[in-house]
Parts: C-alpha cells; sequence; structure tokens
C-alpha cells in the first residue's frame, strides 16, 4: 500500500516540480507600447535603436512581447524581405560641347526629332573641338522618373585625374538649372587605386543635362550610364553615428553600438584634407571576449581647390557584436590626423507576432534570466485568410519601465531543490520496489 501511495505521489509531484513559472513583463527591463490601429490576426514591428540598446543578447532572446493580460504571445523575428536588387542602367546618348579656352563656345546648332531626341550637334563656326572635352550635352530620353545617378567612363585622363564636375538640367537647351555637383577622380596612392566616377542627382532630371568640368585637361568621355535604384534597395539601412574611442596602447579606436545591432557596413571618414588610412576591422559580442576580424576598410580624403574626393566605406557579414575596433593597418602606417568620424549601417529585423488576447500589445525587452525560443511562424502567415498581407503593421511607441534594473541580473545559480527532490522520490520509489520483492522472495521461499 505504502509503495502505491509513494509512486502517486511521484506521478503528480513530477509535472508541477518540473514546470517553471510563465514569463511576465516584469521579467524585462523595459517595455514599448505597440499602436496597432487596424485589428488584424497577426503584426509586424520594425524594431528601432532604443529598442536594441535595451537588449543584453546578440541572439535577440531577451524580448517577447505581451498582451494585455501580461501573457506572452507567440512571436517570430524575422529579416526584412530583400526586395532590392542591382540597379536597372542604360546608357544615355551625349555630344561633346566644343570650347573656346575655358568658356563653353556658343551658340550651340541642334536638331532634335519629333520626340525632342538630340540627332545632330553642329559646333559654331571658328569652334575647334579638340581631342579631349571638358563639357557634355545629354539626353535623358522620355523614361528618366527612375534615374537616381549617372555612372562614366572616360579615356585620356591625365595621372592623378580629379576634377570637379557641376551638372545641370533643363526641358530646353539653353534654359539650365543646377542639379547636382561631385567630384570624378582616378588617383593612385600608396599602391591604391581610388576611382569615383558616379554622380548622384538627388532629384528626377528635365530631358536635357549640362555636364561640365572645371579647368583642366579635356578628357574623352566614353559612355553615360543612367542607374535607377527600387525604393527598397535604397531606403532600409540606418546609418548611425558611433563616438570612436581611441586606444592609447594600440593607437586604434573603440567603439560601442550599444546594443546587438544587426551591423552591414562601416564607414569611416577623416578630418584632415589630404590624409589616407587603412582600418582592420573587427568586432566582438561581449568586453570579455576575444576580438573577431570582420574585414578592412580604406578611408581617404583628398582635396584639390573645389574638388574633393572622400571614402571609406567597407561592406561586412551580418554581425549583431555590440563592441567593434579600428585597427590601423600596418606598423610603419601613421594614424590619421584626428579622430575618424565612423557609422555604422544596419537594416532592423521585425518581430511578427500573433493577435491573441487583447490588446494594448507591449514589447518587453533586456532580460538577465528570461530566454524567448524562435518559434517556426514563418510558413503560418501564407495561412491567414488574406496570406501575408493579413499582417498588419504596429508601430513602437514610448518606453517605459517595467521590471527595472532588477530585471537584467542574471539568474542566480541556486541550488536545484526541485531535482534533488525529484531524485530522492525516484530513489525511494526503487527502494521501495526493492524490499517489495525481496518481502515475495521471503514469502515464496517459506
Amino acid at each position: 500500500m505504502r509503495i502505491h501511495v509513494l509512486l502517486a505521489a511521484l506521478a503528480l509531484g513530477a509535472p508541477a516540480l518540473a514546470s517553471a513559472p510563465p514569463a511576465a513583463p516584469t521579467d524585462y527591463a523595459n517595455g514599448f507600447d505597440l499602436d496597432t490601429n487596424v485589428t488584424a490576426a497577426a503584426y509586424r514591428v520594425t524594431l528601432d535603436a532604443p529598442v536594441y540598446r535595451q537588449l543584453q543578447r546578440s541572439d535577440l532572446a531577451d524580448m517577447a512581447v505581451f498582451n494585455s493580460a501580461g501573457q506572452a504571445v507567440p512571436q517570430a523575428l524575422e529579416r526584412p524581405r530583400d526586395d532590392a536588387a542591382l540597379p536597372a542602367q542604360r546608357p544615355l546618348p551625349f555630344y561633346a560641347i566644343a570650347q573656346q579656352g575655358a568658356q563653353i563656345a556658343g551658340p550651340l546648332k541642334l536638331r532634335v526629332d519629333a520626340g525632342g531626341a538630340v540627332v545632330q550637334m553642329e559646333t559654331p563656326a571658328g569652334a575647334q573641338e579638340p581631342d579631349g572635352s571638358s563639357a557634355w550635352i545629354i539626353d535623358t530620353g522620355e523614361e528618366r522618373a527612375g534615374i537616381t545617378s549617372l555612372r562614366l567612363t572616360w579615356d585620356g585622363a591625365p595621372e592623378g585625374f580629379m576634377r570637379h564636375a557641376r551638372l545641370e538640367t533643363g526641358s530646353e537647351l539653353g534654359a539650365w538649372q543646377p542639379l547636382a555637383e561631385a567630384t570624378l577622380a582616378d588617383l593612385e596612392r600608396d599602391g591604391k587605386r581610388l576611382v569615383q566616377d558616379t554622380l548622384a542627382l538627388g532629384a528626377t532630371p528635365e530631358r536635357y543635362l549640362r555636364l561640365r568640368l572645371d579647368a583642366g585637361v579635356g578628357i574623352t568621355l566614353r559612355t553615360v550610364l543612367a542607374l535607377s535604384e527600387t525604393k527598397a534597395s535604397t531606403d532600409t539601412e540606418t546609418l548611425t553615428a558611433i563616438t570612436a574611442t581611441p586606444e592609447p596602447d594600440t593607437g586604434g579606436w573603440q567603439l560601442d553600438t550599444g546594443g546587438p545591432l544587426p551591423v552591414e557596413r562601416i564607414r569611416v571618414r577623416l578630418p584632415a584634407d589630404n590624409d589616407m588610412a587603412e582600418f582592420d576591422i573587427l568586432s566582438r559580442d561581449a568586453a570579455d571576449r576575444p576580438w573577431q576580424p570582420r574585414g578592412r576598410v580604406l578611408a581617404y580624403r583628398l582635396k584639390t581647390g573645389e574638388a574633393l574626393l572622400e571614402g571609406g566605406d567597407a561592406p561586412v557579414d551580418l554581425t549583431r557584436d555590440r563592441y567593434w575596433r579600428l585597427q590601423p593597418v600596418g606598423k610603419e602606417r601613421s594614424a590619421p590626423a584626428g579622430e575618424p568620424r565612423v557609422a555604422v549601417g544596419w537594416t532592423p529585423d521585425e518581430v511578427v507576432f500573433l493577435a491573441r488576447g487583447g490588446g494594448p500589445y507591449t514589447l518587453a525587452a533586456g532580460s538577465g534570466a528570461r530566454q524567448v525560443e524562435a518559434q517556426p511562424l514563418g510558413s503560418l502567415w501564407q495561412a491567414l485568410p488574406g496570406g501575408a498581407s493579413a499582417v498588419q503593421v504596429a508601430t513602437l511607441g514610448g518606453m517605459r519601465e517595467l521590471g527595472g534594473a532588477t530585471a537584467l541580473e542574471r539568474a542566480r545559480a541556486a541550488i536545484p531543490w526541485q531535482r534533488y527532490l525529484m531524485w530522492t522520490l525516484l530513489l525511494a520509489a526503487v527502494a521501495a520496489l526493492a524490499l517489495m520483492a525481496r518481502s515475495l522472495f521471503r514469502a515464496s521461499a517459506s
């Protein structure tokens, strides 16, 4: 009878001992109100920098969505859908403009067809067109709404070519309005080739463009490509400036992003003109972890007259490490003059959650003890009425304290009394069974 009672107690008590209390909002340091104006079966919210700066884990597991009753709802972490493609490009017709000294010769004689396309250009009498030119007329054609930049190729550039370029636009030839300025360059320095061949427009051009270079030896323009980038390829990345803290012992700089931002690009800008420096890029997810190599970046800032050539962008594989380091390459290389300006490029994650229970919903972030297991919800959206379109957008509201600093404390290694009690019950049951078997054996022997 006693053994039956013991086994029954073990069976009833084991589930209770093994189960952990459900997560509560106060298990997390801070929360963000989620605005869900439209009723839906599921919602998608895009994270921002303040959310990342509350998180303690690089896998973002210390983050959960709760309903108005304080119950955690099913959620999944997703990367934004990558709809970006390589920029579409198409060649544009262009015509060199003859010059007289530093001035453009004129007036020009042009013939255009019924659609407005230039079919012939005649230089003024007495003007001679040199082998190289410094001014051109470009015809963008009828389909120009998506043009975001121009990419050029040229021949005949002198060694150390670096020229300031002005781009003007007009619906009629002769009525020019400023559109963009940039530096075109093809340089060789310290064994590195620096090429700048693209002009960003910033606005939709009119039918005609006029490209002019500042004073200098002319070049032979070979191609002009119109580049059109999709919204997805240009508007998803966030660029966040990070203070560079010098390391006197190494001559490098350390960066703290403040949280596990999904970094995919490092941008370095030098403060002084005519300076160049190359850096190794390293990162780690905690201050006590070893540094891991992530790539290399060449930063430069070259200026001649109005022409300024500046660069220093390096893509990196998506890394959620909080701490970064820039280490100058080579012992013989001197550090750049002044502190570099550094920014990280990152595309925010999205949290998709089911609308279980009533709103308002809260996104809780930052916990030293709680971890949310990833849930396979990716294929669920297609099963919802309306498919993926049934997932509505939720927006982040203001931050408020939930569990505060106490929630950030790591779970202490407490004595596992529940485990010890279960083992005690199991051993007691085994001993009782052995005693029962022994008693039965003696009874049968007698």
